[in-house]
């Protein structure tokens, strides 16, 4: 668990024109999807400077120009991919494999976006109620219910077993808390943050690496998930 680290500060002039054309209610559906998805490049990858070049100055460049709205979805997609390559060397340290201690478990507990619980490897469970509207920061609370870690990572709830995702930390400063991943059908997902525009969270599949559970560990592997 872990601040939200994805605030706004330290953006330059491409943001805030960015932000401009966003609020902007003559915006297109499909100039504000691409847009959307290059101030997530932005904001959760740190690859404003893919964008810069561009000098995007107004709205009716986009509006008019279906080449640069292409060439803005190509760049979209190469901040993605540098990120999963970060993630990579991050997970990896450089090194044939990597072993990381299971930290906890996080099980989804209903139907609702924070019905989750985090169940920590010493007992200890927190509820997930909510996001900071103002920080990004997320909320957690004491969870009452009754909770028991089983073998395998699967954990009952009441008297329901579950399988929980494994929590994993790589100790990795400049992530500001969120160096962290889960584990799903053995490949780890990296959370980026909350995206308050479409009230939802942000994960990265690092897809370079594949994870095996081994008792109490993770150990990652360079490779693809099945």
């Amino acid at each position: 668990m872990a601040d939200d680290h994805s605030g706004e500060e330290g953006h330059g002039d491409f943001h805030n024109l960015l932000e401009e054309l966003l609020h902007d209610e003559t915006l297109p559906p499909e100039v504000k999807d691409v847009l959307h998805d290059v101030k997530k490049a932005i904001k959760f990858y740190d690859k404003e400077d893919l964008f810069e070049d561009l000098n995007i100055t107004s709205l009716d460049e986009l509006v008019n120009n279906p080449d640069l709205l292409q060439e803005l979805e190509e760049r979209v997609k190469e901040a993605e991919e540098m990120r999963k390559e970060e993630l990579v060397h991050a997970l990896l340290k450089d090194q044939e494999k990597a072993e990381y201690p299971i930290k906890g478990y996080f099980v989804k507990i209903g139907p609702g976006q924070y019905d989750w619980i985090y169940v920590a490897a010493n007992g200890k469970v927190y509820k997930l109620v909510g996001v900071n509207p103002e920080t990004g920061n997320f909320q957690y609370s004491p969870y009452d219910g009754v909770v028991e870690i089983l073998d395998d990572g699967k954990i009952k709830v009441g008297d329901e077993v579950k399988k929980g995702l494994p929590f994993v930390k790589y100790d990795d400063p400049d992530e500001d808390g969120f160096d962290w991943v889960v584990i799903l059908n053995g490949k780890p997902y990296k959370l980026e943050g909350f995206d308050f525009d479409e009230a939802s969270f942000v994960y990265t599949p690092v897809d370079g690496v594949v994870a095996q559970e081994e008792g109490d560990s993770v150990e990652l592997l360079p490779g693809q998930a099945g």
